[in-house]
């Protein structure tokens, strides 16, 4: 496994693999998603959104013994999917964020096109699993677990908006989970296993895109308390030990 502090080695995967996809498709749409990522017109810019979902995918299948390889169609599935919400989040919000207020430039309605093309694109990237040698049963259960991440996500949303929670972010941690999951299971982990892991990333998502530093610290402590049920052998449990105390410390959220 390769130490949490060279994250920066998967985001340069995961990037690559992102324009990779969207450089193949030629209509002006997907010069709309190199805008909203921040990579139009110079692919070499950074990014204007964080690549996390997809990049904790990555570090969780390589804490698990996978290869990164295998593994980088589920990262950027996970990622598209969690761009798609981030980028209709920030339509309704009118542009509160600077990768939608980018987009948005383009038209509200030319926007809600790419955002759906993300939903589209992340369902493509679960099917291109089978071309890296990826089981058809994990394929499917990829499939099935993103789709329930997503339903999952709009409820979260549909809450916080009845709260008129407007802090934080507008995710809370079910695509973050279903992440943690799918690293999982392209890694091979069993299926008890790989959804433990699953409600254990959840309360982790739920710790970074905490709404008080107190939540934060909560949700992280119990994020890191989890993994002792996850049912993982002792190798593999400490180093997604590791990941998880790197993550909440880039988001300086204190731990143990």
């Amino acid at each position: 496994m390769r130490p949490p502090h060279v994250i920066h080695l998967y985001e340069a995967a995961l990037k690559q693999h992102l324009q990779d996809v969207l450089s193949h498709r030629t209509q002006p749409l997907y010069r709309m998603l190199d805008v909203h990522f921040g990579w139009y017109p110079s692919k070499s810019a950074p990014s204007l959104v964080s690549l996390r979902h997809g990049v904790a995918c990555l570090m969780t299948c390589d804490a698990l013994g996978g290869k990164q390889e295998r593994a980088l169609p589920a990262a950027a599935a996970v990622e598209f999917a969690a761009q798609h919400i981030q980028l209709h989040s920030g339509i309704y919000a009118k542009g509160t964020t600077s990768a939608s207020s980018a987009i948005l430039t383009c038209g509200q309605a030319q926007a809600i096109n790419a955002g759906d093309s993300l939903h589209a694109l992340a369902r493509l990237s679960i099917a291109s699993l089978e071309e890296r040698g990826v089981p058809a049963d994990a394929v499917l259960t990829c499939f099935t677990r993103l789709d329930h991440a997503l339903v999952d996500a709009a409820e979260e949303q549909f809450d916080a908006s009845t709260r008129q929670d407007k802090r934080g972010s507008p995710m809370g941690g079910a695509l973050f989970g279903c992440a943690l999951e799918l690293g999982a299971v392209i890694a091979g982990v069993p299926d008890r296993q790989a959804a433990n892991l699953r409600e254990a990333g959840r309360t982790l998502g739920e710790a970074l895109a905490g709404s008080t530093p107190r939540k934060a610290h909560s949700h992280g402590q119990e994020a890191l308390a989890s993994l002792a049920n996850t049912g993982l052998p002792t190798t593999p449990m400490a180093n997604l030990k590791e990941v998880f105390q790197f993550l909440l410390a880039q988001e300086a959220i204190p731990v143990p």
